[in-house]
Protein backbone atom coordinates (compact mmCIF):
# COMPACT_ATOMS: atom_id res chain seq x y z
CA UNK A 1 0.00 0.00 0.00
CA UNK A 2 1.53 3.64 -0.92
CA UNK A 3 2.19 5.56 2.51
CA UNK A 4 -0.05 8.68 1.14
CA UNK A 5 -2.98 6.26 1.01
CA UNK A 6 -2.40 4.46 4.50
CA UNK A 7 -5.62 4.88 6.19
CA UNK A 8 -5.10 2.01 8.92
CA UNK A 9 -4.72 4.31 11.95
CA UNK A 10 -8.19 5.54 11.10
CA UNK A 11 -11.18 3.61 12.08
CA UNK A 12 -13.64 2.60 9.23
CA UNK A 13 -11.71 4.47 6.82
CA UNK A 14 -11.69 3.31 3.36
CA UNK A 15 -10.74 4.50 -0.11
CA UNK A 16 -13.49 6.10 -2.20
CA UNK A 17 -12.97 3.18 -4.72
CA UNK A 18 -13.16 0.38 -2.11
CA UNK A 19 -16.81 2.46 -0.97
CA UNK A 20 -18.45 2.67 -3.98
CA UNK A 21 -17.50 -0.89 -5.59
CA UNK A 22 -20.47 -3.00 -3.91
CA UNK A 23 -22.93 -0.10 -6.00
CA UNK A 24 -21.12 -0.62 -9.19
CA UNK A 25 -23.35 -2.01 -10.62
CA UNK A 26 -26.49 0.01 -9.76
CA UNK A 27 -27.64 2.18 -12.78
CA UNK A 28 -31.06 3.78 -10.85
CA UNK A 29 -30.85 6.41 -8.42
CA UNK A 30 -33.25 5.06 -5.73
CA UNK A 31 -34.54 8.29 -4.24
CA UNK A 32 -36.29 8.06 -0.67
CA UNK A 33 -38.97 10.38 0.87
CA UNK A 34 -37.56 11.32 4.04
CA UNK A 35 -39.27 13.82 7.11
CA UNK A 36 -38.76 17.50 7.28
CA UNK A 37 -36.46 17.38 9.73
CA UNK A 38 -33.93 14.94 8.49
CA UNK A 39 -30.84 15.87 8.90
CA UNK A 40 -29.37 17.25 5.55
CA UNK A 41 -25.62 18.63 5.85
CA UNK A 42 -23.27 19.43 8.64
CA UNK A 43 -21.33 22.82 8.79
CA UNK A 44 -19.42 24.32 11.88
CA UNK A 45 -19.18 28.04 12.97
CA UNK A 46 -16.10 30.13 12.42
CA UNK A 47 -14.65 29.88 15.89
CA UNK A 48 -14.58 33.55 16.23
CA UNK A 49 -16.20 33.86 19.22
CA UNK A 50 -14.26 30.17 20.88
CA UNK A 51 -14.06 26.75 19.64
CA UNK A 52 -16.21 25.72 17.22
CA UNK A 53 -19.44 24.44 16.79
CA UNK A 54 -21.20 21.62 14.61
CA UNK A 55 -24.18 22.84 13.41
CA UNK A 56 -26.94 20.09 11.85
CA UNK A 57 -29.37 21.96 8.84
CA UNK A 58 -32.51 20.22 8.57
CA UNK A 59 -33.29 19.12 4.88
CA UNK A 60 -37.13 21.04 5.19
CA UNK A 61 -35.58 24.51 7.58
CA UNK A 62 -32.48 24.28 5.15
CA UNK A 63 -34.12 24.75 1.76
CA UNK A 64 -37.41 26.97 3.52
CA UNK A 65 -34.35 28.94 4.30
CA UNK A 66 -32.77 29.20 0.85
CA UNK A 67 -35.79 29.31 -0.81
CA UNK A 68 -36.56 32.75 1.06
CA UNK A 69 -33.05 33.89 0.59
CA UNK A 70 -33.24 33.38 -3.28
CA UNK A 71 -36.71 34.23 -4.17
CA UNK A 72 -37.02 37.35 -1.52
CA UNK A 73 -33.61 38.37 -0.79
CA UNK A 74 -31.43 38.05 -3.59
CA UNK A 75 -35.05 38.42 -6.04
CA UNK A 76 -33.50 34.91 -8.09
CA UNK A 77 -36.71 34.66 -10.73
CA UNK A 78 -36.63 31.67 -13.26
CA UNK A 79 -33.87 31.98 -16.18
CA UNK A 80 -31.38 33.90 -13.87
CA UNK A 81 -28.15 34.00 -13.42
CA UNK A 82 -26.81 33.41 -9.95
CA UNK A 83 -22.84 33.47 -9.31
CA UNK A 84 -21.26 34.42 -5.78
CA UNK A 85 -17.46 33.44 -5.34
CA UNK A 86 -16.94 31.18 -2.67
CA UNK A 87 -15.27 27.95 -2.17
CA UNK A 88 -16.67 24.22 -1.80
CA UNK A 89 -15.11 24.82 2.01
CA UNK A 90 -17.73 27.72 3.05
CA UNK A 91 -21.37 27.90 3.68
CA UNK A 92 -22.00 30.00 0.84
CA UNK A 93 -21.40 27.05 -1.41
CA UNK A 94 -23.94 24.86 0.11
CA UNK A 95 -26.64 27.92 -0.69
CA UNK A 96 -25.66 28.68 -4.08
CA UNK A 97 -25.74 24.72 -5.09
CA UNK A 98 -28.50 23.63 -3.13
CA UNK A 99 -30.87 25.86 -5.28
CA UNK A 100 -31.16 23.59 -7.85
CA UNK A 101 -34.86 22.44 -6.80
CA UNK A 102 -36.00 26.69 -7.28
CA UNK A 103 -37.66 28.45 -10.28
CA UNK A 104 -34.57 27.38 -12.93
CA UNK A 105 -32.16 29.61 -12.51
CA UNK A 106 -28.43 28.94 -13.51
CA UNK A 107 -26.01 28.57 -10.89
CA UNK A 108 -22.49 29.68 -12.60
CA UNK A 109 -19.57 27.55 -11.04
CA UNK A 110 -16.26 28.13 -11.67
CA UNK A 111 -12.48 26.98 -10.90
CA UNK A 112 -11.30 30.51 -12.43
CA UNK A 113 -10.78 33.74 -10.42
CA UNK A 114 -14.05 35.78 -11.60
CA UNK A 115 -11.90 38.95 -12.93
CA UNK A 116 -9.61 35.88 -15.33
CA UNK A 117 -10.46 35.44 -18.35
CA UNK A 118 -10.89 31.82 -17.89
CA UNK A 119 -14.18 32.95 -15.95
CA UNK A 120 -17.39 31.49 -17.63
CA UNK A 121 -20.53 33.35 -18.88
CA UNK A 122 -22.76 31.85 -16.97
CA UNK A 123 -25.27 31.35 -20.05
CA UNK A 124 -24.08 27.53 -20.18
CA UNK A 125 -24.28 25.75 -17.05
CA UNK A 126 -28.18 25.47 -16.03
CA UNK A 127 -28.52 23.92 -12.23
CA UNK A 128 -30.47 20.73 -12.63
CA UNK A 129 -34.32 21.30 -12.11
CA UNK A 130 -35.11 18.45 -9.96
Amino acid sequence: MHKAHDLSGLARACMLDDFVAPYQHETEIRFEQLPFDHPLYIMYSSGTTGVPKCIVHCAGGALLQQLKEHQLHSDVKPGDRVFYFTTCGWMMWNWLVAGGWRPAPRCCCTTARPSSDAAPSCSTTPTPNT
